[in-house]
């Protein structure tokens, strides 16, 4: 009887399982297609080349997505702000947003200071007469610098967004759609990009160190910055040299200045030293963070320093940008609420892994995918898996070689159903069955390990059944 129970429960997730929140799928389906189709362009109305949810939206509106435009205290008057809003315009840029038509959604926003920080007010006509809708709580300085906010729709149905674009790796909406009077977190549409580490200058006393070393440099770069540790043949974690300078400017060897920002480069304290072997040229590499400096004129966070010395002298120097590369995939968070229940945690992870569509074209990792990690991993899993990334060597694949979530390496998940085996207070053990393919015959059997974590529940391991059973768990401590 449980076990009739139980197929029922999954056949009804087999049918729910693709679409929990239908606007955020059809948002984030119209994005991807913005993102695919973009093409940078150098003229006042596209000011950034670099790719971004923002400039493919602006080139190819996706969404009903409204970013923003300028109004003036004229128009701004027509708004019923009190006294005290009213005055968080003083000194700030005015904008409106709108979404959703006559009974959507307007919203006004004051963007102030040199962080460009913004303070949303938010008013419906759904009533016919102006009405203030609350706008939801935001983490402090979430809404300056690389956060901001925009309006959307789809289907009449009008939805507020924070945004977050940190020009290299985080380019997201938190979705808000607007019912009954009120916002409610619903989704997050990540968008992920190839991530660059290049040499972007370069400063040598003889040219052909610069030419040596360019690619070196920018490959010890990316592993410094992703790993926080560099592995390579030709280097040994070594204590400072005795240095004839001891100035943390990096050496431009007669060259006024860097063209990439106004001001010097330097290191900021917390970089490595290493031994550089089998070169007479150098026998020391200095590698870390640049210094951080005014927001306004660079993402500092986006260089790493290297320098070579020889004698306690320098004799070669370079600028590692991290950039943005190519739109890879679109990624569809659901909100975890904190009253989910395990299978419905497990069926949004299915949602995610099937990417835009649903179809498994464009599939999300969830497990190598560092933000799915955060969402729906343990802090536990979430750390072996950060280690083995640590201890993997660039360029070889990982001791976890296969996605988990689809138990293959080409993902695809037919007639899947999903139910909850038991649950406790803490733990709870989640059961997954689907075929691959047009396989048939048995199914494919996992058995979701659920732990209690920040309120809600996360995965803690995964089993997979039958005689070539696997956990993720086994794996990555076997290795």
């Amino acid at each position: 009887m449980l076990r009739i129970a139980a197929v029922l429960i999954a056949l009804m997730f087999s049918q729910s399982a693709r679409a929990a929140e239908p606007l955020c799928d059809a948002a984030a389906g119209k994005v991807d297609r913005s993102l695919r189709a973009y093409a940078p362009r150098n003229d006042a109305r596209y000011p950034a080349q670099r790719i971004s949810i923002r400039n493919a939206v602006l080139q190819h509106p996706a969404a009903g997505l409204d970013f923003g435009a300028r109004i003036d205290a004229a128009e701004l008057a027509a708004f019923p702000l009190t006294q005290a809003d009213r005055a968080a315009f003083d000194n700030a840029l005015s904008y409106v947003y709108r979404a959703g038509g006559e009974k959507g959604l307007v919203m006004l926003d004051a963007v102030a200071g040199t962080a460009h920080c913004h303070n949303p007010f938010l008013f419906s006509r759904r009533s016919g007469a102006w009405t203030q809708v609350k706008a939801p709580d935001a983490e402090p300085f979430s809404l300056c610098a690389s956060g901001g906010v925009a309006l959307g729709t789809v289907a009449d149905q009008a939805f507020y967004v924070q945004t977050n674009d940190d020009f290299l790796e985080s380019d997201e909406l938190t979705i808000f759609p607007f019912a009954k009077d009120a916002l409610r977190e619903a989704c997050v549409i990540a968008a992920h990009y190839q991530i660059l580490f290049e040499t972007a200058e370069r400063f040598c006393k003889e040219p052909v160190l610069c030419q040596d070393y360019a690619e070196k440099a920018a490959a010890w770069a990316e592993r410094l910055r992703s790993f926080g540790s560099v592995e390579a043949p030709e280097l040994a974690l070594a204590n400072p040299p005795d240095l004839k300078s001891e100035r943390d400017e990096l050496p431009l060897f007669g060259a006024k200045e860097s063209a990439l920002v106004p001001e010097p480069f330097r290191f900021d304290g917390s970089e490595a030293w290493f031994a550089l072997k089998d070169d007479p040229r150098a026998d020391f590499l200095r590698l870390g963070p640049a210094h951080d400096g005014p927001r306004n004129m660079a993402n500092w966070d986006s260089f790493t320093l290297a320098a070579l010395y020889k004698g306690g002298q320098p004799v070669a120097s370079f600028v590692v940008e991290k950039r943005r590369g190519a739109f890879q995939d679109l990624g569809l968070y659901e909100s975890l609420d904190p009253q989910m229940t395990p299978s419905a945690v497990v069926a949004a992870i299915y949602r995610t892994a099937a990417g835009v569509g649903g179809d498994y074209s464009h599939s999300i990792s969830v497990i190598a995918d560092p933000r799915s990690r955060a969402h729906y991993l343990s802090e536990r899993l979430q750390r072996e898996l950060k280690e083995m990334d640590a201890r993997t060597p660039a360029g070889d694949a990982p001791d976890l070689d296969f996605d988990p979530i689809t138990s293959s390496q080409d993902p695809d998940v037919r007639g899947l159903g999903i139910a909850t085996e038991a649950q406790g207070a803490q733990a709870a053990t989640v059961r997954a069955e689907f075929h691959r393919g047009g396989a048939k015959g048995r199914p494919i059997v996992l058995l979701y390990s659920l732990t209690r974590e920040s309120g809600g529940w996360r995965v803690d391991d995964i089993a997979a059944q039958g005689k070539d059973g696997w956990r993720p768990s086994a794996i990555l401590k076997r290795r």
